[in-house]
């Protein structure tokens, strides 16, 4: 049976930007991307349709694109996003991060690295390229080989947490007023960044984070 394609919503109001984005990222094997030029069209979207993953410019004549940030994640708390900007400013970094980005690439680096961010992101990782890189040193982040950066948010840290009291999903959803599929999302996610292979270790390996 043929692989399902893995599916990219791209969202920028500069239809040559997005034009360049879609043609990039469709020369990556098995990826499908589709684009869209206003974000009215994409509440519409994230209603009736699913993505795996949402390349998000973040100025838009109609809304703040960190709004646009917080509606994808709501609506599909699986989805990775990456923010593809021209802002490279810190505090713009320190924000994303707090919201739990997947990758962020200046638009100045071009759209080759951002076809390397899908792939690494794609495949459970987070890309942040050398203009943001340089902006953690005076975060103090612990930052990876290749070009990865591993920190957990306040919410990833607050399930580990909840995990290493011994609280199942479900009750960790209730205390943190959220839904099961989001708290799975961050148990996934926390698998990812501390490699464990079950709870036990990821209790174990992020004691030393809490």
């Amino acid at each position: 049976m043929k692989k399902e394609s893995y599916r990219i919503l791209a969202v920028d109001d500069h239809p040559v930007v997005l034009e360049g984005i879609r043609l990039v990222v469709t020369r990556i094997e098995g990826v499908q991307c589709t684009g869209l030029i206003n974000t009215t069209d994409l509440k519409l979207t994230l209603s009736e349709e699913d993505y795996d993953m949402y390349i998000l410019d973040l100025e838009f004549p109609d809304t703040d694109g960190f709004c646009v940030i917080n509606a994808i994640r709501d609506a599909r708390p699986e989805s990775r996003i990456i923010i593809y900007t021209m802002h490279e400013e810190p505090w713009v970094l320190a924000k994303l991060l707090d919201l739990e980005i997947d990758g962020v690439i200046s638009k100045s680096a071009g759209t080759e690295e951002l076809c390397k961010a899908v792939n690494v992101v794609r495949n459970g990782g987070t890309y942040f390229n050398r203009a943001f890189l340089d902006l953690t040193k005076k975060r103090k982040m612990t930052v990876p080989s290749k070009g990865n950066i591993f920190e957990l948010s306040e919410r990833e840290t607050e399930v580990l947490r909840y995990l290493s009291e011994g609280m199942s999903t479900n009750q960790i959803a209730e205390a943190m007023f959220l839904s099961k599929n989001t708290i799975q999302t961050y148990r996934k996610r926390l698998m990812v960044k501390l490699k464990a292979k079950n709870v036990a270790e990821l209790v174990m390996k992020g004691k030393d984070l809490l």
